[in-house]
C-alpha cells in the first residue's frame, strides 16, 4: 500500500509499467499501465501480458507521461511562494 518511485522513474524513461491493483497507483499512473493484484499468479499473469501487448502499452506512456505533467503543473500552480 505505498506509491512505488520507481513509476515515474518507469514513466519518465517511456518504459511500461506493472503495478500493484491500489487506489493511489490507479489514480497516480494512467496510460502504459498494468495492474495486478499483488500475488505471485498475478504478477506472472502481467509479465506475460506485457509480453505480449508491450508495444501497444509503451505507446499508451505518453499518455501516462502527460497525466504526470498535468498533475505536477497544478500542484505547482497552488503553491503559495509568498511564505
Amino acid at each position: 500500500d505505498c506509491l512505488v518511485c520507481g513509476g515515474y522513474e518507469s514513466m519518465a524513461l517511456g518504459t511500461p509499467l506493472i503495478l500493484s491493483d491500489s487506489p493511489v497507483n490507479r489514480q497516480t499512473f494512467v496510460g502504459g499501465v498494468l495492474y495486478c493484484d499483488n500475488t505471485a499468479s498475478g504478477i506472472a499473469e502481467a509479465v506475460k501480458e506485457v509480453l505480449v501487448t508491450g508495444a501497444t502499452l509503451r505507446a499508451k506512456v505518453r499518455d501516462g507521461q502527460r497525466h504526470l505533467q498535468d498533475t505536477f503543473d497544478r500542484q505547482l500552480a497552488g503553491v503559495d511562494w509568498r511564505r
